[in-house]
């Protein structure tokens, strides 16, 4: 008989940790150990990735965001900040950064400290599902790349 599928997400906070309602006990949830906060929740059921997203985001909004987990090329699990980082052909001005922002549903975080081509956003909407907003990101004629930020799990070897 198959098996339902196993789909794997982060969840974080969207207020401070004190104040955002406690996760359903039945949840399958692992504290991360991050400075940023956050829980990995395993699920099965449901026919995508993205179904299973919406019914657990539904289920925990408005107080957290949850964000599919990521897959490392090295094999580690990968557990997105739920901040996406630009970066752009050229320079952009503070004006095309707010025209990005209103035209894709982000907020603009900060200009990057290393580069005066890449910036950091997050979902004006926080039940956004953040891989499509990537995706739709990346198509905008000035970004040269759009990627979620995220914080790798390592094991230590024995």
């Amino acid at each position: 008989m198959p098996t339902a599928p196993s789909h794997r997400f982060v969840i974080r906070p969207l207020a401070e940790p004190a104040a955002v309602a406690a996760l359903p006990s039945e949840l399958k949830a692992t504290k991360l150990a991050s400075a940023k906060g956050g829980w990995r929740v395993e699920t099965t059921g449901g026919p995508s990735e993205h179904a299973a997203w919406k019914a657990l985001q539904r289920r925990l909004a408005p107080a957290w965001r949850v964000i599919p987990v990521m897959d490392g090329s090295d094999g580690t699990e990968r557990y997105p900040t739920g901040h996406i980082s630009v970066r752009f052909g050229a320079t952009v001005s503070d004006a095309a950064l707010a025209g990005l922002s209103k035209s894709s549903g982000l907020q603009l975080i900060q200009r990057t400290k290393f580069s005066d081509r890449q910036a950091v956003f997050a979902a004006s909407d926080p039940g956004a599902y953040l891989p499509d907003l990537v995706e739709r990101v990346a198509q905008h004629a000035d970004v040269e790349a759009a990627w979620l930020d995220a914080e790798s799990a390592y094991r230590r070897s024995p």
